[in-house]
């Protein structure tokens, strides 16, 4: 899922039926640290009030994916990690 918005951030937020767990997005910084690029090829700057508190980090330089944490705040993440996911249908 592509989260440009809060109300897309609220969407997804919705969508994410378990509240304990963490749910991957559709994006990345892979190609340049700290440019997040989503699926649908977006550029975005993601705004400031959708992030938690401190991130995005890139902890130990190997969160480079996005999640929708339990806090349903937008998160970088390790992109090895086993999480559950939340797919966008574009009509």
């Amino acid at each position: 899922m592509t989260v440009n918005t809060p109300a897309d951030l609220n969407a997804s937020s919705a969508m994410a039926t378990d509240p304990n767990d963490e749910y991957w997005l559709g994006g990345n910084d892979l190609e340049t640290e700290g440019l997040f690029t989503w699926h649908s090829g977006e550029r975005q700057t993601i705004d400031a009030t959708m992030w938690r508190v401190g991130e995005p980090s890139n902890s130990h330089g190997k969160e480079h994916c996005l999640v929708l944490d339990w806090l349903r705040r937008i998160n970088d993440f390790e992109c090895d990690s086993y999480l559950k996911y939340i797919c966008e249908l574009i009509l």
